[in-house]
């Protein structure tokens, strides 16, 4: 936290709990509302280098703001925030809760990214292309919110109420039709019809929804494979002669009683059936061909006899 102000990034954080505050010693702008100067610790953080546990400023200045958490039909919560944002005027205090209230939507960013667009899980093996994959991640997630940005726009509805995954997945429908489109015309009304359903297909409103902090796809219960699959197969034969080990193949042909798992009784049965199987759809097949065309020479007999018969009456003839 004490890094980020240096290269132009402020904070809107919860104050972790073990930390206490006592707002009689801050430099009161309102109430609830102080300066408090933080000093460096002396053990270095675990998560920074020796050099950047070096360039941290040995005093920092931050602003904490408390106020209390009043939802209908739950208990009041007292919250403290931490920020970088000094100015009481510029920032209020009641806006600084506001904002605090809408950090649920960066969690729903962040499962759009990691569940929808699938950023879970990097395939990528080095950290450069990691991080290319990263980026690439981030330009589609950008991309998908321009598109929900515009449909509210241009329709007049609540941003957060169209559904992200529901745009993915007309982007995909749409995406193909307007590529196969013919002129900008047809594009353009694809273009408007996509914005138009966005609009229409909105999410139910669910005020103060809780999730709760869990894990829901559980591990299944193997160990982790750290070999190479050509080093973990086994063979029955014996290693480094190349010859055929007695004992590996009698556990293979041999069950548990002693006698030979190789049935070849129940092999024939298998195999006459299904000759007999094959046997009936081919003969089922030949006779609905045999149906088929006494049924076409039917029809055609019919048709000459009938083509006669009027001719015959329209000039006349018996």
């Amino acid at each position: 936290m004490a890094a980020l102000p240096t290269r132009g990034v402020d904070v809107v954080a919860r104050l972790h709990q073990k930390r206490k505050v006592d707002f009689r010693k801050a430099s009161r702008l309102g109430k609830n509302d102080g300066l408090f100067v933080w000093t460096k610790g002396f053990q270095q953080s675990v998560i920074l280098t020796p050099a950047e546990w070096t360039a941290l400023p040995a005093q920092i200045t931050v602003r904490l703001v408390r106020f209390t958490a009043t939802i209908r039909g739950f208990r009041s919560r007292r919250v403290t925030l931490v920020t970088t944002l000094l100015d009481p005027v510029a920032y209020p205090a009641h806006e600084l809760a506001a904002l605090y209230a809408r950090r649920w939507r960066l969690e729903l960013c962040l499962r759009d990214l990691k569940t929808t667009l699938g950023m879970e899980q990097l395939r990528c093996k080095s950290p450069e292309m990691a991080e290319k994959e990263l980026l690439a991640y981030l330009v589609a997630h950008n991309l998908i919110r321009c598109v929900i940005a515009e449909a509210a726009t241009q329709y007049s509805v609540d941003l957060e109420r169209i559904s992200f995954k529901g745009t993915v997945d007309a982007l995909r429908q749409y995406s193909a039709a307007i590529a196969q489109a013919r002129n900008h015309k047809m594009r353009r009304q694809l273009w408007n019809d996509l914005l138009l359903n966005l609009a229409r297909d909105l999410v139910p409103l669910r005020s103060n929804r809780q999730e709760p902090r869990a894990v829901k796809r559980r591990p299944k219960p193997y160990p982790y494979s750290t070999n190479h699959a050509a080093s973990s197969w086994k063979s029955p034969t014996a290693a480094g002669t190349g010859k055929a080990d007695p004992a590996n193949i009698a556990t293979l042909t041999k069950g548990h009683s002693g006698q030979s798992s190789f049935n070849t009784k129940a092999l024939g049965d298998f195999l006459r059936l299904s000759a007999f199987v094959f046997l009936a759809f081919r003969l089922k097949v030949i006779s609905c061909i045999r149906q088929r065309s006494m049924l076409a020479i039917s029809r055609c007999t019919i048709f000459h006899c009938n083509k006669t018969f009027k001719r015959k009456v329209q000039y006349g003839g018996k």
